[in-house]
């Protein structure tokens, strides 16, 4: 069986592990799949700055990752409920490889 990936889809996916290799991006997906959470509070788990949390959460939200929700001055951030199962996937994915790495380094 042959998979072809044609130039577009190539650079799009390109683009998303680009996006998901951020250990910061991570921690804050994390937390936002416990439910929504404020930009203070991403803030804080990232161990961030309130304006790089900013930033990252752009980025988020522009590749369709993240919903935000404003109530008065403050901001709510969800992850996009179809991104949800994708990103603990991936998460468990990391885990198990590094189950894995760890036990063939022994």
């Amino acid at each position: 069986m042959e998979i072809g990936v044609g130039e577009v889809e190539a650079n799009e996916a390109s683009a998303l592990v680009k996006l998901m290799a951020n250990s910061e991006r991570i921690r804050m997906l994390q937390a936002m799949l416990e439910g929504e959470v404020r930009v203070c509070a991403l803030a804080d788990r990232a161990g961030l700055a309130q304006a790089a949390t900013s930033q990252h959460l752009a980025k988020l939200v522009i590749a369709g990752i993240v919903v935000q929700r404003r109530d008065r001055q403050s901001r709510y951030n969800s992850i996009v409920p179809e991104w949800a199962d994708i990103l603990r996937r991936l998460i468990r994915a990391a885990e198990q490889h590094d189950a894995l790495r760890t036990a063939n380094s022994s």
